[in-house]
């Protein structure tokens, strides 16, 4: 589904706050109940009624009925959720055109307050193109199973570490900015092309040895990128090489590490060798001389790519400041509110759950206590009907 910056210009604090309660509600649930979004986001029952209409009708929530009304984020409500959290940290203010699409990727350009020029990548995990992403990533680890939206999350979080963890430690890859939900905001780098878009180089030799040096230096702090090739490579005007996009990026001890840095060495070779230059003599290493270099020389890799992500991440947070930013006519700039901090944001799940039961009296044995108190049943009989029939 296209993003549409417009829809989140139109947006209110109430119809975020319902995406937001949607989105704690799917921790658990599929389909998340109706009555426990209307816990979850503490609104009266007409701007309940009124704000979920509205999600609705931007496509932000897909409605289903498998015995009981229940909500789910689509991925463009997932997105509204992610720029409003950076726009709200003043990280972004203002989303322009679509620069990329990949097949687990879309690429947009952005600015901030002060005109730089910056790059939003959407993880977009589940498409067609790439629906093997459980067998061919280690996302998952100890869990059996997960929804696309959350694995877009940890690829979107599993990339901002390896790009802060690369550019601390000095290696030519795009600034990271900032990182939210299942979306990586970094600097972009100008006057640049993929180094599959080049149809001439001025020393392709030179080239394909800078880029096979940073493989092996890659592998010496003890991470193989698993798809370094011309689609992840970016050339500036001096022919200065970026490498991007690290999801697949795995630890040098990996089972699979030295069939992702042959093939890694094969795609280079095969792209260089068009440009009819001889590169039989430049110099590499084989993967188990630099390995055993990796070992010996007892150096604590570059991250811990085995390790879970950690999901309470400040810069990563599922339950950022709500306040919606002033509209503009352009893209989502204005002035940023200042933030609050969400109402359930520090409540556990299971206590909202028995909250919920204990409130809507969903079964029939909870509602015999208010049998005393006639008014106070027929009040919450009448906002549970009101609230269950919107359609």
């Amino acid at each position: 589904m296209k993003l549409d910056v417009n829809c989140f210009q139109s947006l209110t604090k109430l119809e975020l706050r319902i995406l937001s309660a949607v989105e704690m509600g799917m921790k658990n649930h599929e389909l998340v109940p109706t009555e426990l979004i209307y816990s979850i986001s503490k609104l009266k029952p007409s701007g309940f009624r009124k704000g979920l209409r509205q999600v609705l009708f931007h496509k932000l929530v897909h409605h289903e009925q498998r015995g009981y009304d229940g909500y789910r984020l689509t991925n463009m409500g997932y997105d509204i959720l992610a720029l409003n959290a950076l726009h709200c940290r003043g990280s972004i203010s203002k989303v322009c055109d679509k620069i990329g699409v990949g097949k687990e990727s879309d690429v947009f350009l952005a600015q901030n307050d002060r005109g730089d020029r910056l790059v939003l990548k959407f993880q977009r995990l589940g498409r067609t193109s790439f629906r093997a992403v459980k067998e061919k990533r280690d996302y998952l680890k100890h869990r059996k199973s997960a929804s696309w939206l959350y694995l877009s999350r940890l690829a979107a979080q599993i990339e901002y570490r390896c790009l802060k963890a690369l550019y601390k430690a000095g290696f030519p890859v795009p600034k990271p900015v900032d990182a939210n939900r299942h979306c990586v905001c970094m600097k972009y780098i100008e006057n640049s092309i993929q180094l599959s878009e080049a149809v001439r180089l001025n020393n392709p030799f030179s080239l394909y040895e800078k880029c096979m040096s940073m493989m092996m230096e890659l592998a010496k702090v003890g991470v193989v990128h698993g798809d370094f090739n011309q689609f992840n490579i970016l050339l500036d005007e001096h022919e200065n090489i970026f490498l991007i996009d690290f999801p697949q990026m795995i630890s040098i001890n990996h089972v699979d590490a030295e069939n992702y840095f042959q093939r890694d060495a094969s795609c280079l070779l095969e792209f260089f060798s068009k440009f009819d230059v001889d590169l039989s003599s430049a110099k590499t290493l084989s993967f188990c001389e630099i390995k055993r270099e990796f070992e010996s020389s007892q150096s604590a890799p570059l991250l811990d790519l085995d390790e879970d992500v950690d999901e309470s991440n400040s810069e990563d947070t599922s339950n950022d400041s709500l306040e919606k930013p002033r509209r503009n006519d352009e893209g989502i700039q204005g002035k940023v509110a200042s933030p609050c901090e969400y109402d359930e944001k520090d409540k556990c799940y299971s206590e909202i759950v028995r909250k919920v039961r204990d409130e809507w009296k969903i079964n029939d044995s909870k509602t015999s206590r208010l049998r005393s108190n006639m008014k106070q049943f027929r009040k919450a009989r009448q906002e549970i009907k009101a609230t269950n029939s919107f359609f």
